[in-house]
């Protein structure tokens, strides 16, 4: 199990997010422990979170002036914005 601390480090996201997700039941605490009910994770739920969002794109921070030069260089699933 580990810690809210812990698992919001590990997911690259804020302790309040992991908060609000369980509040709002989109990532459900594993258990909640003592009197003030801290939030606990375990590995399988963690790394479930972490294979779903491993696909997803990173995108560069990229000023406004650079986004239309970024377009161009990126492939297109459709082959737009190839090189040719």
């Amino acid at each position: 199990m580990r810690s809210i601390k812990e698992t919001a480090k590990l997911m690259a996201v804020s302790i309040e997010t992991l908060r609000r997700w369980d509040r709002s039941g989109h990532f459900k605490a594993s258990e909640r422990r003592g009197v003030r009910g801290d939030r606990y994770y375990t590995e399988e739920h963690i790394g479930t979170y972490l294979r779903l969002n491993s696909n997803r794109a990173v995108m560069p921070k990229l000023s406004v002036n650079d986004v239309p030069d970024f377009l161009s260089q990126t492939k297109q699933p459709n082959g737009e914005g190839e090189d040719k």
